[in-house]
């Protein structure tokens, strides 16, 4: 099985039968920094012809040195409840 990887700047105008999105925060106050997350996540789920898994990871390190805990996107929860099958 084999994974191919692409920034969601890349993917614009294709579309794939299985699409995975790791979602981040990465703007608490900035609000261009904002909308510009919220249209990445929005770019990613419409690339999914048939599936599209959004995973997130727990805690991550920060150059290798410090580790900080993480949340789903804020995005997620503006999605409908009744497309979500959390796992």
């Amino acid at each position: 099985m084999q994974v191919q990887l692409m920034a969601l700047h890349a993917s614009k105008g294709l579309e794939f039968s299985k699409v995975g999105i790791c979602s981040n925060y990465v703007s608490l106050t900035n609000k261009e920094l904002l909308e510009e997350e919220r249209r990445l996540i929005y770019v990613g789920i419409t690339r999914a012809m048939h599936t599209l898994i959004i995973s997130y990871s727990e805690t991550r390190y920060i150059y290798g040195k410090e580790m900080i805990m993480q949340s789903p996107s804020r995005f997620v929860n503006e999605l409908p409840i009744d497309c979500l099958k959390v796992c």
